[in-house]
Order: C-alpha cells, then sequence, then structure tokens
C-alpha cells in the first residue's frame, strides 16, 4: 500500500489520536467565577425595540461623554452637572496700565515707529566701529568675528589665485580666454 501511494505521488496522512479534556476527573464543576461571569447581564449594546437596531443604547438614554462630566465616577451628587451647563466667567481685559495706574508694559508701536527705531539702533552700530585697517575691535576679537572674517579671506583668496593659475594654463595650452 505504501509502495502504490508513493508511486502515484500521494502521501499517507494518519489521523491525529482524539485528546483527552483538560478538565480532571474530580472536577466536574465549573470555577466560581466562570459562572459569576456567565451569571451577570450587561446592559444592551443596540436597542431591542427601535426603528433602527443600530441605534446604540446609550442614545436613547441621557448619555454624558467622559469629557462633559465632571467628578460623575466620584460623587453621586456630581452625576448630574455638565460643563455645557456652567456658567462662563468673564476674562478681565489688561490693559497698559495696571491696577495702581502703573504704566505695566509698552503699549503696542506703530511700524513707522519701529522703522525709525531699527534706522537709529543701525546709525548707532555704525559709529560704533572702527574704519581704520589697524586696529581691531575688542567686542569682534571676543566674539570671533574678526578670526572667522581673516579665514574667509584667506579663502577666497586661495580660489581666486586657483582660478588665475588655471587660466594662465589653459591660456599657455592653447585656449583661447573668454573673459575678453
Amino acid at each position: 500500500m505504501q509502495d502504490r501511494a508513493e508511486r502515484y505521488g500521494h502521501r499517507m496522512t494518519f489521523k491525529t489520536p482524539l485528546l483527552p479534556e483538560a478538565r480532571l476527573e474530580w472536577e466536574t464543576e465549573n470555577s466560581w467565577l466562570y459562572n459569576k461571569v456567565q451569571q451577570t447581564e450587561y446592559p444592551p449594546i443596540f436597542a431591542r425595540q427601535s426603528w433602527t437596531k443600530g441605534v446604540l443604547e446609550k442614545d436613547m438614554q441621557m448619555y454624558f461623554k467622559p469629557s462633559e462630566t465632571i467628578g460623575a465616577t466620584f460623587t453621586p451628587g456630581a452625576q448630574n452637572l455638565r460643563i455645557q451647563d456652567m456658567t462662563r466667567h468673564k476674562r478681565k481685559k489688561v490693559g497698559p496700565l495696571g491696577e495702581n495706574g502703573v504704566l505695566c508694559y509698552p503699549p503696542k508701536k506703530t511700524k513707522k515707529q519701529i522703522e525709525e527705531e531699527q534706522k537709529k539702533e543701525q546709525e548707532r552700530q555704525n559709529r560704533l566701529k572702527v574704519t581704520n585697517e589697524g586696529f581691531v575691535d575688542i567686542e569682534d576679537l571676543l566674539s570671533g568675528a574678526y578670526h572667522r572674517r581673516r579665514q574667509e579671506q584667506k579663502e577666497t583668496q586661495k580660489s581666486v589665485t586657483k582660478m588665475i593659475k588655471k587660466v594662465n594654463l589653459l591660456k599657455w595650452e592653447g585656449f583661447p580666454d573668454e573673459s575678453e
């Protein structure tokens, strides 16, 4: 029989024996917890008598969303409180003057005032800068701006000299100068 099954490309499959139940012999009843869960009745998810069965049970009665309730799970007296029913408190309008009449913060400025202040600040910065090339401003030295500027100048000078060398090499080899 085995040879015939292998000859035609069939494999023999054996059925697994039935396994005994996991329940022990002396344990004939279900556990107390299992019985308790089976006996409890939960409210139905869908309404039993309605035009549409898709209407949820919570929509058929007065239902509070979690965000609408205030402490409903903590006290029975607070179950009927809703955020929508609470009175709104008006915020005090704050002005530039405080309670004692002292100016708390400067009022908003117009664009013209802001532009004038920027111009004055720019003029002040220009006056502070030293135009002599032999002198270096102490703020530039401390902040590192002077050293960064010098490094950038060196790098640009190197790139310019490289370009000049390449152009001279091309001229020497006979290529025409495109800049002229």
